[in-house]
């Protein structure tokens, strides 16, 4: 856990927006001011492990790519995208944005299949 975390503090605004600017993405629809509710939210992310990696399993394969050339595409190393391919791990953000970039995929799709 991150000191942030541990703290429960929260991002100013204008970290968030830097963050998606940096990304080009919104979080607006992610952002939970409610203890409770990131805790909900977070254990969500947790029970999409598996089809997070399913996803990234069939962008993969849909490419012929291997685990090698995949990791060296996402800027990664191939540990960690097995350990995401087997659900043990989420991609961070720097991965979703290498994917977005490079699969022209939306990060949506990625962690939520929408």
């Amino acid at each position: 856990m991150s000191g942030r975390a541990a703290r429960n503090t929260v991002f100013k605004n204008s970290e968030i927006e830097k963050i998606e600017q940096h990304f080009n993405i919104d979080l607006s629809s992610i952002l939970i001011n409610n203890n409770s509710l990131k805790r909900h939210y977070l254990n969500e992310l947790v029970l999409n492990r598996q089809e997070c990696a399913q996803r990234i399993n069939f962008i993969k394969t849909k490419n012929n790519l291997s685990n090698l050339q995949m990791a060296v595409l996402l800027n990664i190393s191939e540990n960690a995208l097995n350990d995401i391919l087997q659900g043990k791990a989420l991609p961070d953000l720097n991965m979703l944005n290498n994917m977005k970039q490079n699969f022209e995929v939306s990060l949506d799709w990625i962690l939520y299949g929408k």
